[in-house]
């Protein structure tokens, strides 16, 4: 696979997270090279979902969290969705993966977990690409 020169970009749907949050994950963005915008679930549907390699959700501002998965996944089959989470439950963490996210992490303060997370989920691979079978 050709990696790309150009920075990922990695869309924050959200406008109510606690700002200090909000600037450890850019200093994680930043860390990997990205570029990161951050927008209100107002403005996100003037979105065009695959100008970004990963959106990122935080489960604590949104009450219809499935919903919105739902609807962005719709306007994009292919986006990469990590929900962050104040208070992770498996129950939540079942529900946001079979609607399609593609990860579900604690919504840490530590900038290693994040990087963590975010290098993870950083490219729009398959998940054949991901875990490929040898045989």
């Amino acid at each position: 696979m050709i990696q790309s020169t150009e920075p990922k970009k990695v869309l924050v749907l959200d406008s109510q997270s606690d700002p200090y949050w909000l600037e450890i994950l850019r200093g994680a963005v930043s860390a990997l090279r990205g570029a990161i915008e951050v927008v209100s679930a107002t403005d996100a549907q003037r979105m065009r979902w695959r100008d970004y390699d990963l959106i990122i959700l935080d489960a604590g501002v949104f009450s219809d969290l499935l919903s919105i998965i739902a609807w962005i996944l719709s306007q994009d089959p292919e986006a990469r969705i990590v929900v962050f989470s104040p208070a992770p439950s498996w129950k939540q963490a079942r529900e946001v993966m079979l609607a399609g996210a593609t990860d579900y992490a604690r919504k840490s303060l530590h900038t290693e977990h994040i990087l963590s997370t975010l290098k993870k989920n950083w490219t729009r691979q398959t998940h054949e690409e991901n875990y490929p079978i040898h045989g």
